[in-house]
């Protein structure tokens, strides 16, 4: 079994991307919260028949796409904390900031942006 590469950061730079990711997590989590509170409201006006009281369908037109877009969103946001899960796990396994496909190091300047990553942008402009 290949040893994956090591990071090319020192441990106060790692320590200073995992401050990153986990204030990324806090707004995630947060952005989690509302939605689920949102999907959680809707379902609630909603009659026996399924369908929601007139008043919610004046104030948010169309419900069903409405619930549709929240739960989609609640998705995606779900989606995105376990992305920064994992990157955390490679700060901690000593691999973060490595390309997986051609195994150079990250810019810095692309880990502040997108702290999850885990593809250089010159292999990410190749995948098209």
């Amino acid at each position: 079994m290949e040893t994956p590469p090591k990071s090319p950061y020192s441990p106060e730079e790692l320590e200073y991307f995992r401050q990153i990711i986990l204030e990324k997590m806090r707004q995630v989590q947060a952005d989690i919260q509302y939605l689920e509170e949102q999907i959680r409201d809707n379902l609630e006006n909603r009659n026996g028949e399924g369908r929601l009281a007139p008043s919610m369908e004046e104030i948010t037109g169309n419900p069903d796409s409405d619930l549709e877009q929240a739960y989609l969103l609640h998705d995606r946001e779900v989606k995105f904390l376990r992305y920064l899960e994992r990157a955390l796990l490679r700060i901690q396994e000593g691999t973060y900031g490595v390309c997986r496909q051609c195994g150079r190091p990250i810019p810095k300047e692309r880990l502040e942006i997108v702290p999850h990553t885990t593809i250089c942008i010159e292999c990410k402009r190749k995948q098209g």
